[in-house]
């Protein structure tokens, strides 16, 4: 079976519905790799289908590739498809309810969801985990009807991974330092934002 990183089972739990035995219908991840991420959503029931994506075929290869070594045995044969597409240009509005988007720069994340601004504004929820500009990104979401419900951090290898997840809610702008370090992490005195604090 696929082993997944520690950043990527954090990410995957963040994903993992409010009520207890719903999921969502449809979700996507942009910039798959080897789609262990998309995978695994289904395989926890988070989610009933996911497409994965990425802008290059390589990967969406290799993606094929482990899926088809998996599926049957872990029970999403036909769940999990591919698609080419640079950032989220191949998804229809409404296409999906939620995507996933980890271990990218945080400018091209921005870019990616405001290149796509029809798909984005109809999302339900995203989870985010950008490898820079984290306060920008959680500022884009906020600014763009988005509401930051939970946050989570990892560190793998020497290296710190903030993550959140956001819903499709109004909120308010919170200071510069909450942007910067996280408001949920903050407020729930996360063990390792004081690790990496000090």
């Amino acid at each position: 079976m696929y082993k997944l990183s520690e950043r990527m089972k954090h990410v995957v739990l963040l994903a993992r519905p409010e009520k207890s035995g719903s999921c969502y219908k449809k979700m996507a991840e942009i910039g798959c790799d080897h789609a262990y991420i998309s995978m695994e959503l289904v395989r926890c029931g988070y989610a009933q289908e996911v497409i994965a994506m990425d802008v290059n075929e390589g990967p969406l290869n290799r993606a094929k590739e482990n899926m088809e070594k998996e599926a049957e045995a872990l029970g999403f044969k036909g769940k999990v498809t591919t698609r080419l597409s640079n950032g989220l240009e191949k998804l229809e509005p409404k296409e999906v309810d939620a995507i996933v988007i980890a271990g990218m720069g945080g400018d091209l994340m921005i870019a990616i969801l405001e290149k796509e601004k029809e798909v984005t504004k109809e999302l339900q929820m995203m989870i985010l985990q950008p490898q820079t500009e984290v306060a920008k990104v959680r500022k884009y979401l906020i600014l763009n009807g988005f509401s930051i419900e939970e946050e989570d951090m990892v560190c793998e290898d020497g290296k710190y991974y903030p993550m959140m997840k956001a819903v499709k809610k109004e909120s308010e702008l919170p200071e510069e330092l909450l942007l910067e370090y996280g408001p949920c992490l903050v407020a729930n005195g996360h063990a390792c934002l004081k690790e990496y604090l000090l």
